[in-house]
């Protein structure tokens, strides 16, 4: 089972006031040709996070959420586990509402500064679908907000950009089973490119950017006027 929302839904909005989980994971993305398959891209994301998460037993501290602001038909199109149909949650943008909008916002920084508004964890992280979050990484994630510590860093008044591995093309461009690429990444990653986060583009350069909700508020969220 899967679950789904309306922006323009009051009461999920004045819901999400009170902090329910730990961590509010957004996973955003294009349906774009940059990297083949978004479909299977995003569907290989949320079931790796879904399956850390049941692994850990976060499944009370934590909230998977997808924009979507294609009319709602995101979540059909994708092949979720049933963990993960079980913890994410899909934020649909009403139609009238992307085509008042498409003019004058960036969409998909429209879509995730609503649906951050309706996150219910003390933390948000921004990814998107072509990031593959492994175990340990993830396991190191969860102790560090436990913690409340990162290194010197706290992360109650910090926030983080993490950096990336780039799986080569080649790889994943057949849509491999996940167990496939899994064992590939374990063996291989030390030679993958490491891209490293850059000020200047820390938007494509980061795997996630991490912060409390209430730091996110007061940073009034991502610019919606880009162009």
């Amino acid at each position: 089972m899967m679950t789904s929302d309306i922006v323009g839904n009051n009461s999920t909005y004045l819901e999400s006031k009170i902090k329910k989980y730990l961590l509010s994971i957004i996973i955003s993305g294009r349906n774009d040709t940059n990297i083949s398959n978004f479909a299977w891209r995003l569907s290989t994301v949320l079931n790796k996070y879904a399956e850390n998460i049941v692994f850990l037993s976060l499944q009370q501290q934590t909230e998977i959420l997808v924009p979507d602001w294609g009319g709602g038909s995101l979540c059909t199109s994708l092949e979720l586990t049933e963990k993960a149909r079980e913890l994410v949650r899909f934020l649909i943008i009403p139609p009238e509402l992307v085509s008042c909008n498409s003019a004058t916002s960036f969409l998909e920084n429209y879509a995730i500064n609503a649906i951050v508004r309706r996150a219910k964890g003390k933390y948000v992280m921004l990814s998107d679908s072509s990031v593959f979050m492994p175990f340990d990484t993830m396991a190191k994630l969860r102790h560090y907000l436990e913690l409340g510590y990162f290194q010197s860093f706290n992360v109650q008044n910090s926030f983080f950009l993490a950096s990336k591995y780039l799986v080569p093309h080649q790889v994943i461009s057949d849509s491999p089973y996940r167990e496939n690429l899994e064992t590939h990444i374990a063996q291989n990653w030390p030679s993958y490119v490491h891209e490293c986060v850059t000020p200047e583009t820390f938007s494509e350069s980061a795997a996630f950017l991490l912060m409390t909700s209430d730091m996110w508020f007061e940073s009034t969220g991502l610019d919606e006027q880009l162009t």
